[in-house]
């Protein structure tokens, strides 16, 4: 359990570094374009939420994966699948997010 819980925050860690980065990146551009403040800001928001949208994925993942092991009394492989399927499915959003076609 305690491997998950490392790898889970290792996870979170670097995807919100990610995130971070990316945010900043796209604030750059959108400055060097001569743009106004508002509208970076107008353009940053859908960008705002993902790292907390990714954490409660991720957190109904684990109440979900845990639920699953006492009901079935499997720890910790209801736990593994749970988060790897709902990793999965956070980075399915958040890639659909980025990548939304203008």
């Amino acid at each position: 359990m305690e491997i998950v819980q490392n790898t889970l925050l290792s996870v979170q860690k670097v995807v919100f570094l990610y995130i971070c980065t990316t945010i900043l990146k796209l604030r750059t551009v959108l400055m060097k374009q001569n743009s106004t403040k508002s509208t970076v800001i107008k353009q940053l928001v859908p960008y705002m939420g993902l790292g907390f949208q990714m954490a409660i994925t991720l957190l109904i993942g684990l109440i979900i994966g845990y639920y699953i092991d006492e009901w079935l009394h499997t720890k910790p492989f209801g736990l593994i699948i749970s988060l790897l399927l709902f990793s999965t499915i956070a980075m399915i959003s958040f890639i659909r997010t980025v990548i939304k076609p203008k």
